[in-house]
């Protein structure tokens, strides 16, 4: 496991107070949530973090990778410990009190859809089509459970 945003963590619980960071996110302050490693991001590696387009989860970037749409459920928003659950949305006190600006986040979307949900459309773009011989064909994420499934 990564720790190294230990620091980070420490900070937010102190900024936003670990017991009301809690209710607003569900999370409570911990180097292995998201926003923790993307303060360590931007703090170590300036650069780097101020080329991101996006910054998303490993399913996420791997369904970016084959042309999806950058999408988030909210129970995975939840886990970044920037997503306003009561909201349902990014939560502006968090990102604007540490300046973090909201279009590196995906766009949230309700997980109380059916259970084949679907992550987006394939772009038309050349590995797409190569890779599965497909052009504008509905692309069902695997992170969500599908139709069948067993559960």
């Amino acid at each position: 496991m990564d720790y190294r945003s230990q620091p980070q963590a420490r900070r937010c619980a102190e900024l936003f107070g670990a017991f009301e960071l809690f209710q607003r996110t569900g999370m409570r302050s911990h180097p292995m949530n998201s926003l923790n490693k993307v303060l360590y991001l931007r703090e170590t590696q300036p650069r780097v973090f101020d080329r991101a387009w996006k910054i998303v989860t490993y399913a996420d970037f791997i369904l970016g990778k084959l042309g999806a749409e950058p999408i988030i459920d909210h129970p995975m928003a939840s886990r970044t410990m920037a997503f306003d659950l009561a909201e349902r949305c990014w939560s502006p006190a968090i990102l604007n009190r540490l300046e973090l600006r909201e279009s590196l986040s995906p766009e949230p979307c309700l997980r109380a859809r059916p259970s084949a949900r679907f992550a987006g459309i394939w772009r038309t773009s050349s590995a797409s089509r190569r890779l599965f011989s497909l052009w504008l064909a509905p692309m069902i994420n695997p992170a969500r459970p599908s139709l069948g499934h067993g559960r």
